[in-house]
């Protein structure tokens, strides 16, 4: 953001949505997009790639070159979110917009698309909101008979599930995580267990 000052008077006059996502899982979906197929299942390797990253660390990981990332994301989520919380922001949470189709709830997607048009001043009406949940997101085949999130989202998606990190991380790993990262679950309703 070393040019950050040039684009605020531009940022003061417009509205911002942004998407927040539970950083959990966030580090589990880039576990997967940075982790060659092969080695997805090696428990070991997850769970030191996950406190690697949790802890911001710069070593490489054990499987050299191929696991080389960008170890300050997370933080680097949380500093973005507050720099354009000063500007005309709605924050979005991923877990509500996704619905059902990605383990969310029916409800929760109605409300946040409410809330995404009445900052926006859209008006909508309930059949424009169920063909925007039936069309938002969801499970398709693609050309080789999988299901996958859609073509042009195969290579974003591990498989746009929500609360992945219930199953990833370890209890050191969490613990770890609630330490550094505890006070973006309360601010954002995450669930800290």
């Amino acid at each position: 953001m070393a040019k950050v000052e040039y684009v605020k008077p531009y940022l003061k006059s417009k509205k911002i949505l942004i998407i927040i996502r539970d950083l959990r899982d966030i580090a589990v979906s880039f576990f997967y997009f940075k982790t060659p197929l092969c080695y997805c299942n090696d428990e070991g390797l997850r769970d030191r790639f996950l406190f690697d990253l949790i802890k911001a660390k710069t070593e490489r990981t054990t499987i050299k070159e191929l696991l080389l990332v960008n170890r300050d994301i997370l933080s680097s989520n949380i500093r973005m979110l507050k720099f354009f919380q000063k500007f005309n922001t709605c924050i979005i949470k991923f877990e509500n917009i996704v619905g059902e189709k990605g383990g969310g709830t029916h409800q929760a997607q109605i409300k946040e698309i409410d809330k995404i048009c009445a900052f926006l001043e859209i008006p909508i009406n309930n059949s424009q909101i169920e063909y925007i949940i039936e069309n938002l997101f969801g499970l398709r085949s693609n050309d080789y008979g999988t299901k996958s999130v859609g073509k042009a989202l195969d290579n974003t998606f591990h498989d746009g599930q929500i609360g992945k990190w219930k199953t990833h991380f370890n209890e050191e790993n969490s613990q770890l995580f609630y330490s550094k990262y505890g006070d973006y679950l309360r601010t954002y309703e995450y669930e800290l267990n």
